[in-house]
């Protein structure tokens, strides 16, 4: 199973450089390679979109590292939770970038 976060931002190459890291640091705190793989962006009005598709080892071991953060993020399902605590986890890394957890569980 694959779990798609979808991000938006108006500073695309600071971001996606910010954002690899943080994916990066997450593998290598998890001991998983090949966790995670980036789409290409589509830009529109100022702002620019992207995917990072998750695949379910590095989303269970990100869950078990920081259980007691994703529960006490926002929303009601857990997916909700998850996108939530990875925005509020990027954001504390210097990101400002909008995060959301995609309909779809590919």
């Amino acid at each position: 199973m694959v779990y798609v976060l979808e991000f938006s931002t108006t500073k695309f190459v600071e971001d996606q450089i910010l954002v690899i890291d943080i994916m990066n640091s997450l593998q290598k705190l998890c001991k998983i390679s090949d966790g995670y793989a980036v789409s290409e962006p589509i830009s529109k009005f100022g702002w620019t979109f992207f995917s990072i598709a998750i695949n379910s080892n590095l989303y269970l071991e990100i869950s078990q590292e920081f259980n007691d953060m994703i529960k006490k993020a926002k929303g009601n399902k857990p997916e909700e939770k998850f996108g939530n605590f990875m925005s509020n986890f990027l954001e504390s890394q210097g990101c400002k970038i909008r995060v959301k957890f995609a309909d779809e569980v590919i």
